[in-house]
């Protein structure tokens, strides 16, 4: 009975320390969060009917995120700076699915269509780590839409 109780407390005693020792498995929504923070350059690919032609906005439009740590961001796309909040949604391997929420200038219209006008606007993007150093960014609804981005050395 005393070899029992012994074993017993062992068994407890192992079971609360083991996972403050790291041998608890870590949430991988809060590594790919920490994978991301940083700022990342690069172009999006043209798109769509006569993408690549001269004067098309679409043609190597440069972009610039940051993603800061505790989850606010800012994005820069052709002449348009974004700022708002993000968060990662889910993750596995080197696929990362993030929520952003971006405050729209007044004025300007929104990806989601007329009406949207200035306010927030919500995005999934799907984010797939090519390197630790580059990645390429789309949003859900657009998965055409394809940004590769660099992470920016300091």
């Amino acid at each position: 009975m005393k070899k029992t109780l012994a074993y017993l407390m062992v068994l407890v005693v192992g079971a609360a320390v083991l996972p403050s020792l790291g041998c608890s498995k870590a949430d991988p929504r809060k590594a790919a969060a920490k994978r991301l923070v940083g700022v990342w350059t690069g172009k999006q690919a043209p798109q769509g009917e006569g993408a690549g032609k001269k004067g098309d906005i679409n043609v190597d439009v440069p972009i610039t995120v940051e993603f800061k740590d505790g989850g606010a961001m800012s994005m820069s796309v052709f002449i348009v700076s974004l700022s708002g909040t993000w968060e990662v949604l889910s993750a596995e391997g080197n696929n990362v699915s993030v929520k952003t929420v971006l405050d729209m200038p007044a004025g300007m219209e929104s990806d989601k269509g007329a009406g949207s006008k200035g306010g927030k606007e919500t995005q999934e993007l799907s984010i797939v780590f090519q390197t630790d150093d580059r990645i390429t960014m789309a949003s859900k609804d657009d998965p055409k839409d394809v940004a590769t981005l660099d992470r920016q050395k300091k």
